[in-house]
């Protein structure tokens, strides 16, 4: 998983390199604590680190990362596979007798830093193949007990009620209308605690009342994508969540001992939420960004994987999403430092940055055609887009775009009390660089 670092402070108060390390060590230390405590877990790869200015830093927790466990009551779904991009990486070396010592090294930094893209990508597919493989076994695994039950069913006459359909062009195998979950047997608060109180303090840089959030996603029941026929849509789709928050000053009193660990984890905020319907129009909101910035439909970048949302509290709402140049074949070259680019390479480098710019400056139009139809946010709330951009692989487009809106400026323009040019100029974009190691 890419770390990006979003939000800004002068250079000589904030190390961007520092904070990417940081929550990079964290990330990792979160996803041991997990392992540690659930089999069904598979790695922490996914598990979101973002820092927000102002805010502070959330750990998201998402929900796929735990899976069913295999209980005679459960409804199993197989989706249709993910629609992943194929990467061509190509390789373009000069003379070696030619190369000197420097332009070696040069040449062997860039190799290093493409591979580290391609290994991202990798992981990114490989957690995608073993997902599916998690779910393929556990079908298996219903199916060979719905046999079982079959066969009981045909020796006592139980009142065993069982269906497999085709639904949605989706082959769906329930049994009973009841799911468990071996995140019930997890004990996230403690993993939570034991984060907060023993390696919170490791992350740096943060301001006295920014946060620590750690959010887990529906750690109860429905962790699985899709759902069985007759079970409500409501109760599968979300469940019941966990978080945990502190002050950086908390943490700060508790590591130089102004306060004893009792006093500190009172301090620490634990917060349970049960099931609750998802936001309609953030759902909305997203069905509309995916379409508006689809493959088929955008003139620009468009959206390679679905977008996201978290919804923090005090703050807002936060959308993640990625985006590719669409003259990209993310391919790669590597050559010597001053040698003259191809032409191909020249006309692929200034059309992807005529489309970032195209796209950079169409960002604030579709906020302010389309951030306003929400209502469930606060006048006081902000609305921002975490976009990462993998870009045509010569041209010197960012590597993202934080996008920034008020709901107050975007309830104005829909009032038709401020301008479009002034709602447009109230839109804080910023662009966003990798923080290599």
């Amino acid at each position: 998983m890419l770390l990006l670092i979003f939000g800004f402070r002068q250079a000589n108060e904030f190390d961007e390199k520092k904070m990417n390390r940081d929550l990079e060590i964290a990330r990792n230390i979160l996803a041991t604590l997990i392992k540690d405590s659930s089999e069904s877990f598979f790695g922490g790869n996914a598990i979101e680190a973002n820092y927000i200015a102002g805010y502070g830093v959330v750990f998201t927790i998402p929900e796929h990362l735990v899976y069913f466990h295999g209980g005679p009551n459960m409804v199993f779904s197989i989706p249709e596979p993910p629609q992943i991009e194929d990467f061509d990486f190509h390789f373009e070396f000069e003379d070696e007798s030619e190369i000197s010592e420097r332009d070696r090294e040069e040449m062997e930094r860039q190799v290093q830093e493409a591979t580290q893209q391609v290994e991202q990508h990798r992981d990114e597919i490989r957690q995608i193949r073993i997902q599916r493989e998690q779910i393929n076994m556990q079908v298996e695994e219903a199916r060979r007990q719905a046999e079982a039950l079959r066969e009981q069913h045909r020796q006592n006459s139980s009142g065993q009620n069982e269906t497999e359909d085709i639904v949605g062009g989706r082959r769906e195998l329930t049994i009973g209308t009841s799911v468990e979950s071996k995140s019930e047997n997890v004990n996230w608060e403690e993993i939570m605690l034991t984060f907060m109180t023993d390696y919170a303090d490791l992350i740096g840089q943060l301001q006295a009342e920014e946060k620590i959030v750690i959010k887990q996603k529906s750690p109860g029941k429905m962790l699985m994508p899709g759902h069985g026929s007759g079970v409500d849509d409501k109760k599968m789709s979300s469940s019941a969540s966990i978080s945990a928050e502190v002050l950086r000053k908390d943490v700060e009193a508790f590591r130089i001992g102004k306060i004893n660990k009792e006093e500190y984890i009172r301090r620490i905020t634990i917060a349970r939420e049960e099931a609750k319907g998802k936001s309609a129009d953030m759902e909305m909101f997203i069905s509309i960004f995916d379409r508006y910035y689809s493959r088929d439909l955008s003139e620009t970048y468009f959206i390679i994987n679905q977008a996201n949302y978290d919804m923090l509290e005090g703050y807002g709402a936060v959308v993640n999403v990625k985006v590719i140049s669409p003259i990209s074949k993310n391919r790669v070259y590597f050559q010597r430092p001053g040698k003259e680019l191809t032409i191909e390479q020249k006309q692929g480098i200034e059309k992807d940055e005529a489309l970032y710019q195209q796209f950079k400056a169409g960002i604030s139009d579709f906020l302010l055609d389309y951030g306003r139809t929400l209502r469930s946010l606060a006048s006081g709330d902000k609305l921002r887009l975490d976009i990462e951009i993998v870009p045509f692989s010569e041209s010197n487009v960012p590597q993202g775009l934080e996008v920034t809106a008020d709901l107050a400026t975007l309830q104005q323009y829909d009032q038709r009390k401020i301008t479009p040019e002034k709602a447009r100029s109230s839109i804080e974009i910023k662009e966003k660089f990798r923080v290599t190691h």
